[in-house]
């Protein structure tokens, strides 16, 4: 969806094509904040919609990035997903997600679902995401195990 503006420079009106590929930079106090706002009032429901939201954002950078895991770790970096990340078979190791906060359950859905979509779109298969360990619960890293068989 391309959206037309106009803009006048030194007295002339200059037509250019603003692009609806247009981000939003959000903090992650304020993204820490919405997530606890809509866990008020959603419960655990929360979880399920902050999980599909990484997954179409998972379908975003799998189509950014294709399948290559070190551009997919430069990207959740520079994104400011992640601190760091590695990637080990079936495992991915993050260290401090932007999602991290204190808590006694894991935190990360949205980067949950990120990880299932840009692997689901890797293999051609669903992949079931879990987080293992959170650092949010107090645990070093974030730790996500994926597994294609689990979901038939």
């Amino acid at each position: 969806m391309i959206l037309s503006a106009r803009f006048v420079i030194g007295g002339e009106s200059l037509a250019t094509d603003v692009a609806a590929e247009r981000t939003i930079k959000l903090r992650r106090d304020e993204l820490i904040a919405t997530k606890k706002l809509y866990e008020t009032v959603m419960t655990f429901a929360a979880h399920g919609l902050f999980y599909r939201s990484g997954r179409l954002i998972g379908e975003r950078i799998a189509k950014q990035v294709g399948s290559d895991l070190e551009l997919l770790k430069a990207h959740l970096i520079d994104e400011g997903w992640v601190l760091d990340i590695d990637f080990e078979d079936d495992t991915v190791i993050a260290k401090g997600a932007i999602e991290v906060s204190q808590s006694d359950t894991p935190t990360c859905h949205m980067l949950r679902g990120l990880l299932s979509k840009f692997f689901e779109e890797k293999i051609g298969r669903d992949v079931y995401c879990h987080e293992r360990s959170c650092q949010s619960k107090g645990d070093e890293y974030c730790v996500f195990s994926l597994d294609a068989e689990m979901v038939k």
